[in-house]
């Protein structure tokens, strides 16, 4: 991984730090940390947010992404409706909607929730990440979604034919994250 993503992950954890700190936490040397901090100032990532020290002699600065660097996308899929949430780089939640719109798998409805999301996304720029969630089972230690009656997905084997293969799935996979656990889905 690339020191400039490792010291945004490192301050989409933290929230807060000095160039200090960051070097500690990285096990980076400082003139790597000051390039690499530079840089990501530079290209508008990072932003100064106030000094720690001694009442005496330079106070270090703190740093932190800036919040409006670029925005994370939440679609949330129900039976019933789908909600969409934009948040900004610090979490806080920038814009949501909530739409009525029965999922149904035929492409009309895929048109819909298309359409549905250019218009939410209007205006919004630099989307850097997104994140689908819906109702469902998962097995972790096969790493399947292995049942979700929204997208009618089963791992049941059918007793008439015990030698037909499972119905469709989709490959998890599963990272700790501040608020929980996430998972990706592959297709």
């Amino acid at each position: 991984m690339a020191v400039k993503e490792r010291i945004f992950r490192l301050l989409l954890a933290k929230k807060e730090l000095t160039r200090q700190e960051i070097a500690a936490n990285l096990s980076l040397s400082m003139p790597t940390t000051l390039q690499n901090v530079t840089e990501l100032t530079e290209e508008a990532i990072l932003e100064e947010c106030g000094a720690v020290g001694a009442a005496s002699g330079r106070k270090a600065k703190k740093l932190r992404l800036r919040p409006l660097a670029g925005c994370t996308l939440g679609v949330n899929i129900a039976l019933h409706q789908v909600e969409f949430v934009l948040a900004d780089l610090l979490g806080q939640v920038r814009r949501s909607q909530s739409i009525p719109l029965r999922f149904c798998d035929e492409l009309d409805w895929y048109l819909r929730l298309q359409n549905a999301l250019a218009d939410f996304l209007q205006g919004a720029e630099n989307v850097v990440g997104a994140g689908l969630s819906f109702p469902g089972i998962i097995n972790m230690q096969a790493n399947q979604i292995v049942r979700s009656h929204i997208f009618g997905l089963s791992t049941r084997r059918y007793p008439s034919r015990p030698s037909s293969p499972t119905m469709p799935t989709a490959p998890v996979s599963q990272r700790r994250t501040r608020a929980g656990t996430a998972l990706s889905i592959s297709p």
